[in-house]
């Protein structure tokens, strides 16, 4: 085998989504991750169009299609009262819709892809130190319980919030833009909805929002743990799992240091809602592979977060917008939602904030 190119540390979408993306450019690679095993949690739940776009050159977006559940409606109720319909294919995008698939199967989908292609995750392996050395890397690793070395020419930070790159590159977050807490549960319903359809409840400053992500099996995100009461025509027959934490908003200040560099939510914390994290990291690692081929590595780091900064404000002015509590701002967000949305031309400006094409 020839030496890797470019070491990936972390195993999760971004990691997985560059590793596909490099192979397939015939670039050699060696991808590790610290977990014995994959993960067994669903998490992250929504692909969006720019994703399942990204992906389709690499023969993933089809066999995500297949696993996943098309979401081609989004309903939105205040306090019961139903407020418009927000129909996907008003996006005129190739893939007119939210593709619901938990993230563990995300995950998997990209593994075989890979391991078709001849590329194995090297697990139970942690990431010790990183040294510059002329040109290259030295990277020590801990493998298995045993200490390793190897010399690669690039590193790409892809393992997690904690990532352990970021921090021995010593590259930090900037400040924090949100501080929220949510409520997260996977339940079974028993509900009369069309099982395309994601549903978001509203009431003063609360906020729950439902989506189908199986047979019967839904994802609940909501800022209050009543939000049970706020989905009165459906019944939770069964709760898989609950959990509730505090959520930031935040990036670092700087996308790489040298020939190290960062993606996913090593680079970037987004919430929950509406969603477009994981989706964001695939972004950054298929930008990454992009930039290396052509040779522009040194703006890699200002696109990214440039576009970085946009999703953030996105997500930030859509807490906002859902979350208000002034009653003269919910009145005039639900006369927009009822009277505007209710028009292709407004749908797709919103749609557009949601998915993260904008």
């Amino acid at each position: 085998m020839s030496t890797p190119q470019i070491l990936i540390v972390g195993a999760g979408p971004a990691g997985l989504a560059c590793a596909l993306a490099l192979t397939k450019a015939k670039v050699p690679v060696i991808i590790i991750d610290k977990n014995e095993s994959p993960s067994l949690y669903s998490r992250a739940i929504s692909i969006t169009p720019t994703t399942l776009s990204l992906l389709h050159n690499y023969g993933v977006t089809e066999k995500l299609i297949a696993a996943g559940k098309k979401i081609e409606h989004s309903e939105i109720f205040y306090n019961h009262e139903h407020l418009c319909s927000l129909d996907w294919h008003n996006l005129i995008h190739h893939y007119p819709f939210l593709l619901s698939l938990p993230q563990n199967k995300t995950e998997q989908v990209l593994t075989e892809c890979l391991k078709e292609m001849g590329v194995h995750i090297v697990r139970n392996t942690t990431l010790i130190d990183i040294m510059p050395c002329y040109d290259l890397i030295k990277v020590h690793l801990l493998k298995e319980g045993e200490r390793d070395e190897i010399m690669v020419r690039y590193v790409l930070g892809a393992d997690g919030a904690h990532s352990a790159v970021r921090k021995l590159m010593g590259i930090n977050y900037t400040s924090e833009q949100l501080e929220q807490k949510l409520y997260l549960a996977d339940v079974q319903l028993k509900t009369e909805s069309a099982d395309n359809s994601s549903r978001l409840f509203l009431s003063n400053d609360r906020m729950t929002m439902v989506a189908p992500i199986g047979e019967g099996d839904y994802r609940i995100i909501a800022n209050t743990p009543e939000y049970a009461a706020m989905i009165p025509k459906d019944a939770i027959t069964n709760t898989h799992w609950h959990s509730d934490f505090t959520v930031t908003c935040r990036s670092v200040a700087n996308f790489h240091k040298g020939n190290v560099f960062l993606a996913g939510d090593a680079a970037h914390i987004q919430p929950p809602f509406p969603g477009l994290g994981l989706n964001f990291g695939i972004e950054d690692a298929i930008s990454f592979t992009e930039h290396y081929l052509r040779g522009t590595l040194d703006q890699y780091g200002p696109q990214r977060k440039a576009r970085t900064a946009i999703a953030l404000s996105n997500a930030l002015w859509l807490i906002r917008w859902t979350t208000v509590s002034k009653p003269f701002l919910i009145k005039i967000r639900n006369f927009m939602l009822k009277h505007w949305f209710s028009r292709a031309r407004f749908q797709k400006s919103l749609l557009r904030k949601l998915s993260g094409v904008d």
